[in-house]
């Protein structure tokens, strides 16, 4: 499997479609991307749904990448599986340009319409209302009024470093727990502990999600996993 990636570490020139950031933290490959696919493509669980959904006994896995940058976590798990898993790329609208041009890049590594780009900033509910209205997501599953049957979720959600900032932390949790299905979806959070903000994360976390942690494989020196199942 070979992705490319074009990245971008320079402000863009006056008058592009993102004239005004401030940084370009969305637009470059994070650390532990590269090891977080490596992850979960060996993950058991993960494997055998995919090999199930490939022989038409599981509906196609659902994917949520938040924070999605370049894309390259993404892609790289929609053009492992061969088709028979559904990636929705997030970022915010500043960046999902950028992230579009990757996916456009790359579309003959994917099953048609397999990976798709939309604007997602976390805890914003009119781009949350709006992918659960588009990917026919159902927060509501436990309800004992709804038909099961009928309802679909994320198997996955995904991300890259995206643990640095605190004052981020509250709308993340916010976006997990709104996507985040009990008994359905599980969350892979792949970072480099560079300071206390990630572990406070976690203590967060585990106010809402059961959390394991355990050291993900990296090329460039430690870095940690944290997976998330919702209550």
């Amino acid at each position: 499997m070979e992705l490319q990636v074009k990245q971008r570490f320079t402000l863009p020139p006056a008058g592009s479609h993102m004239n005004g950031r401030s940084d370009v933290t969305g637009l470059s490959v994070w650390s532990t991307a590269k090891p977080l696919l490596r992850r979960l493509l060996r993950n058991t669980e993960f494997s055998n749904k995919i090999k199930r959904t490939k022989q038409n006994e599981n509906p196609v896995v659902r994917i949520l990448e938040l924070g999605a940058g370049c894309g390259l976590l993404g892609m790289g798990l929609a053009a492992a599986t061969g088709g028979a898993a559904n990636v929705v790329l997030t970022d915010h609208e500043d960046s999902i340009g950028w992230l579009q041009k990757n996916v456009d890049l790359n579309h003959s590594s994917f099953y048609q319409d397999s990976v798709t780009v939309e604007p997602l900033s976390w805890g914003d509910p009119t781009h949350m209302t709006a992918i659960e209205t588009a990917y026919n997501h159902n927060a509501n599953m436990n309800s004992s009024h709804e038909d099961e049957s009928s309802l679909q979720h994320f198997d996955y959600i995904v991300g890259s470093d995206l643990l640095y900032d605190p004052t981020f932390h509250a709308p993340l949790l916010e976006t997990l727990q709104r996507f985040a299905i009990p008994n359905k979806t599980e969350i892979y959070l792949g970072y480099p502990p560079r300071s206390k903000s990630e572990e406070q994360f976690v203590c967060d976390a585990a106010n809402y999600f059961d959390v394991e942690i355990e050291l993900l494989d990296h090329d460039d020196g430690k870095a940690m996993l944290a997976i998330c199942r919702p209550r």
